[in-house]
């Protein structure tokens, strides 16, 4: 039988996407293959434990000197634990299994590196969540094309250090993706950067989106209402809804400052923020001053909580970027929410404006961004019911077709069987 090890970190990604999908391969793929989830850094035992939860073997391995990881070089820190790691899973693993390594983290190359000396039979799996140009270009691939076009032909300026830093990382990723056996791309943008920029063979590569368990079940009017009291929401007010984390590249500042001038004329809308980052909560509050009764951060809820205000919301609003296969997304499409999305990478592909939401464009431009959200909203506002139904209806079904967990389970097996197992050194 196979065995799948799943390499997870305590982070604040595996708090959001990076935890959500692995949680959902874990449990689809736990069918098929023996899974064991290899959790990184946690924090939840002092010592390496163990524990098995509904057919799902857990492993965690602590830090080993939390006084070292904060006072040492980051990088050097990392690679000298994922060296560590390696040696004792080479302890830990029988040796005759047909073993699968599923990384999800790009800085994890000399764990990749390690595991590949030590089980020279295993095969490895990478799916790419993110690459570190989204966020230093703020997710526009045309800039991060012009970078590395300008560091094969060795023009990068001396003072240019964001073009630089771009360049490198790209060729640290490279030599990752090209390490391993398969790739998983979340986004079809994303596997035409790794076939005609990163360079990777198209044989090596699936296109998989993120996947989701369908768990959504209609509540009464009557049920809505009192989950609606509960929270203190009038009948007759609009609840808007961000969930994700506190980020520049979220773009839920610019979504803050086109709510203050939505309230300002329209006095029965609420904007719920949902998520954490302490940074920009901070400058969140800032933001909504004084407007804290019509625009409220709740902080990190848990899932359950969060699917509450899936059930009450009127809209969702995605004002990214940049994504690869947002969460949120798929978990707005699922609830059937009227959605309010940017046009950012990895987001055209889920959305289409007046098909299954309302589609806005980003801007860099000074107020521009959020006059366009704000556009976005008083449209919504006063757009037709027929027309709000129809986008909700259009948003569920887009779910069902092209994001259940069903068939994220069916591609990846499909993508698990292009992996030959290799030849054991001695």
């Amino acid at each position: 039988m196979k065995h799948l090890y799943i390499f997870n970190e305590d982070s604040v990604a595996a708090a959001y996407g990076i935890g959500t999908y692995v949680r959902e391969l874990a449990s689809c793929l736990k069918k098929r293959f023996a899974v064991s989830v290899v959790c990184l850094f946690s924090d939840r035992h002092d010592k390496f434990q163990t524990e098995s939860v509904d057919e799902i073997e857990y492993i965690y391995i602590p830090a080993y000197d939390t006084y070292k990881m904060n006072n040492s070089n980051y990088t050097e820190y990392n690679n000298k634990y994922y060296a560590g790691v390696a040696k004792f899973m080479r302890t830990y693993i029988d040796l005759k299994e047909e073993i699968i390594f599923q990384f999800n983290y790009n800085k994890q190359g000399v764990l990749v590196n390690q595991l590949k000396m030590h089980f020279t039979q295993a095969t490895i799996l990478f799916t790419i969540h993110s690459m570190t140009w989204t966020f230093a270009m703020n997710g526009d691939p045309n800039a991060f094309k012009k970078s590395v076009k300008s560091g094969n032909e060795d023009k990068i300026m001396i003072n240019d250090l964001k073009t630089r830093s771009v360049y490198e990382a790209f060729l640290k990723e490279q030599e990752l993706f090209r390490s391993a056996q398969h790739i998983i791309s979340l986004s079809s943008a994303t596997y035409k950067l790794l076939k005609n920029i990163y360079k990777i063979d198209k044989n090596k590569i699936s296109t998989i989106p993120n996947g989701l368990n369908d768990i959504f079940q209609k509540i009464s009017a009557k049920e809505r209402t009192k989950l609606r009291d509960y929270y203190n929401i009038k009948e007759d007010e609009k609840i808007f809804l961000y969930v994700g984390r506190f980020e520049k590249t979220k773009g839920f500042l610019h979504l803050i400052k086109a709510f203050k001038d939505i309230v300002k004329s329209h006095s029965k809308c609420k904007l719920y923020l949902v998520g954490s980052g302490e940074v920009y909560y901070q400058e969140g509050l800032k933001e909504i001053n004084p407007f804290f009764d019509k625009i409220i951060l709740t902080g990190r809820l848990s899932q359950k909580e969060v699917y509450k205000f899936y059930q009450i919301a009127d809209v969702g609003i995605i004002p990214s970027f940049h994504e690869q296969s947002s969460y949120t997304a798929i978990e707005m499409m699922m609830f059937g929410l009227y959605i309010i999305s940017s046009n950012s990478y990895g987001l055209n592909e889920m959305f289409k404006d007046g098909i299954n939401s309302q589609v806005v464009h980003t801007s860099y431009k000074k107020n521009e961004y959020e006059k366009k959200l704000f556009n976005a909203i008083n449209k919504y506002l006063n757009s037709p019911q027929t027309e709000i139904l129809q986008l909700q209806e259009k948003a569920r079904e887009t779910y069902e077709k092209n994001y259940s967990l069903q068939i994220m389970y069916a591609k990846t097996l499909e993508a698990i069987a292009k992996l030959k197992p290799q030849t054991r050194k001695v």
